[in-house]
């Protein structure tokens, strides 16, 4: 082969090693543009007066004020954990705009405990990244509790 040829299959590699090189960034770096298995979460409204006739069974939430429930509004699809931490296990994805009752937050407030009525979810609670919802109430007024 003459140093011509060389220099071509030199071309042609450097040229397909970019090409791999750029999927493969691309790939890495693509954001869903979907969630992967949304739930839609049902309303939060705080109860009124003590017994209703909804039948529904209200758990008691510890919060600054007890007649008053703090809600989370997601503003994007955040991931629901089991506890928190990115490295924890996903158990679903809170919709954009779905609402849910706030059970706590961690001490530096970066992540807050939601109901979660999911199968998936240990004792229908989970975490969400606390900049992607918007809460009803001051994060001040959510009890710090425990991580699991």
């Amino acid at each position: 082969m003459t140093a011509g040829g060389y220099i071509k299959v030199a071309i042609v590699m450097g040229v397909v090693c970019i090409a791999v090189v750029f999927w493969l960034v691309f790939r890495l770096l693509q954001l869903p543009t979907e969630p992967r298995a949304t739930v839609a979460l049902q309303p939060v409204s705080p109860r009124a007066g003590g017994s209703g006739g909804s039948g529904a069974t209200a758990t008691a939430a510890p919060t600054s004020t007890p007649s008053s429930v703090i809600t989370a509004e997601a503003k994007q699809y955040p991931n629901v954990h089991v506890s928190p931490g990115l490295s924890s296990r996903t158990v679903g994805v809170f919709n954009q705009g779905s609402q849910a009752e706030v059970v706590g937050r961690t001490a530096d407030s970066v992540w807050l405990e939601i109901r979660y009525p999911q199968p998936q979810a240990p004792n229908g609670v989970g975490w969400v990244f606390a900049d992607l919802v918007s809460l009803s109430s001051p994060i001040a007024n959510v009890p710090v509790v425990a991580s699991p």
